[in-house]
């Protein structure tokens, strides 16, 4: 059987929280972001937060290193990702599945 290659790092995290919460609440998450990232010696060059089509708020989080996907999967899990999606991106992952990390897309073209 062939070895797969590792799934390359990132410097993106992708988070797809399914709440909606009082604007001014973002200001916190952010902070809690910042601290999260830094526990880990990583910094964020940009957080950027969108409401998502359906409910809640898409979080792009730009990161001043590459992280493993493994090591991104958990973090983005820390900064309340959606928990089937950690767990589908932790199957891509474990498959060696390159584009693992996907928020949620409208099916029609």
């Amino acid at each position: 059987m062939a070895k797969r290659e590792p799934v390359p790092p990132t410097r993106l995290l992708m988070i797809d929280v399914d709440v909606v919460v009082d604007r001014s609440w973002l200001k916190h998450y952010r902070r809690k972001i910042r601290m999260v990232l830094e526990s880990y010696g990583l910094r964020a060059t940009a957080i950027r937060i969108t409401p998502s089509r359906s409910k809640g708020y898409h979080v792009r989080i730009y990161l001043n290193k590459p992280v493993p996907a493994q090591t991104t999967n958990m973090l983005q899990w820390l900064l309340c990702d959606d928990h089937r999606r950690v767990d589908f991106n932790r199957a891509r992952i474990s498959i060696g599945f390159d584009e693992w990390d996907k928020l949620w897309q409208d099916p029609r073209p």
